[in-house]
């Protein structure tokens, strides 16, 4: 499917390329972070946090019984926030799910959960200000000086994944599995759907990060995935496809690290149910950060 862009101008030719390749133990690769220098990147089924430098290397394994899907770097505070929760997969107990912070080695700064049965999907933080949304009802929570606040209720949506915090901290953007785009004011007041020159909202995005005014995010809507590249301006959304060069058959999460974004191109789950080890291992696919229309 090729995604029109309502108001972006046509993405420059970029290069992109395989920075890291996991090793094939770790079975399903999720979330990505960037502290600034180095990457940091969840393993779900072994609980393990991967560090990349020049290799990607385990850094260290968190207690369960929960584990880590979506990760966010907190450079006020060098922790790392942890969505945390058991999945539907074979080999995994039923948990409660929480969000959790570690330092640099792993240890817990923090943890809690909004309410109970709690399932979080993906995190970000902005300034101190935690956003973690929950997979299964759709809500998003605000975590500020250790307490909970509500962005949106259960079930407003219906499968929140990510969040992202624009630069001037007034514009929470979020997105929802089936509702698509919304946009929060900060504080946060009532949400806005922007919606494309077709009226249409954009469904299908997984992990999303801000660089700027634009806001790039993971589109699993088909097979194979694509990173989008949106501007919203009120109610208007616009977006188009970022070059990929065939490199994200799998996407789940991206982050931005100087003048580029790093994507978790082949994360696992397309063939979780249909290979008991995985023959090769996940990529972070390194995508040179388009210059900006404006």
């Amino acid at each position: 499917m090729i995604l029109a862009a309502a108001f972006i101008a046509a993405a420059p030719a970029i290069s992109p390329a395989i920075a890291y390749r996991i090793d094939p133990a770790h079975r399903i690769v999720e979330g990505i972070a960037s502290d600034g220098k180095s990457l940091w990147v969840s393993s779900i089924l072994d609980r393990v946090i991967l560090r990349c430098d020049k290799v990607c290397a385990p850094a260290f394994t968190l207690d369960g019984p929960a584990h880590p899907l979506g990760i966010a770097w907190d450079s006020d505070r060098q922790w790392l926030w942890i969505a945390m929760h058991c999945l539907d997969l074979k080999g995994i107990s039923p948990c409660e799910g929480e969000l959790r912070a570690v330092d640099r080695k792993g240890r817990t700064r923090y943890s809690g959960r909004p309410v109970d049965n709690f399932k979080p999907g993906d995190v970000s933080v902005h300034r101190s200000v935690v956003t973690v949304s929950d997979s299964a009802t759709g809500a998003i929570y605000r975590l500020y000086r250790q307490r909970f606040s509500t962005v949106r209720s259960v079930h407003e949506g219906k499968s929140a994944q990510g969040s992202a915090t624009l630069p001037n901290g007034r514009t929470l953007v979020a997105a929802d599995y089936s509702k698509g785009i919304s946009t929060f004011p900060v504080p946060y007041g009532p949400h806005t759907d922007p919606k494309s020159a077709d009226g249409k909202t954009l469904q299908g995005i997984d992990g999303l990060v801000a660089v700027g005014k634009r806001v790039f995010g993971v589109y699993n809507g088909r097979v194979p995935g694509k990173l989008i590249e949106m501007t919203i301006q009120g109610d208007r959304l616009g977006y188009g496809e970022v070059p990929d060069g065939g490199l994200l058959p799998d996407p789940t999460q991206v982050t931005v690290q100087g003048d580029a974004l790093f994507v978790v191109g082949d994360s696992g789950w397309a063939t979780i149910d249909k290979q008991p080890v995985r023959a090769t291992g996940a990529t972070i696919i390194r995508l040179p950060l388009p210059k900006s229309a404006e």
